[in-house]
């Protein structure tokens, strides 16, 4: 055989899921707390933090980058105003 899968079942639309969860609904703090739970496990466990010295290099990058950028229009700038005030008077 080609072992060939069907795919998936596709999830449950958004109406059948809020049909089916109408009668168990939480209340509102106790939904809240577990959202907090969940966001802290997510922050603590799950996400990936920049070490000290990559998160130096990045501002450092981003400082540079933006003193670029604020020379270069303020340079811009200056050209185009000296050029109108020449050629006002």
């Amino acid at each position: 055989m080609l072992g060939v899968r069907a795919p998936p079942g596709l999830p449950p639309s958004f109406e059948e899921e809020r049909v089916s969860n109408s009668k168990t609904v939480k209340p509102v703090g106790i939904r809240f707390k577990n959202w907090i739970r969940s966001m802290w496990t997510e922050i603590r466990h799950r996400v990936t933090w920049p070490r000290p010295r990559e998160l130096m290099k990045s501002g450092v990058t981003i400082i540079a980058f933006v003193a670029f950028w604020a020379i270069y229009i303020g340079a811009w700038d200056y050209l185009f105003a000296a050029a109108l005030k020449w050629l006002i008077s």
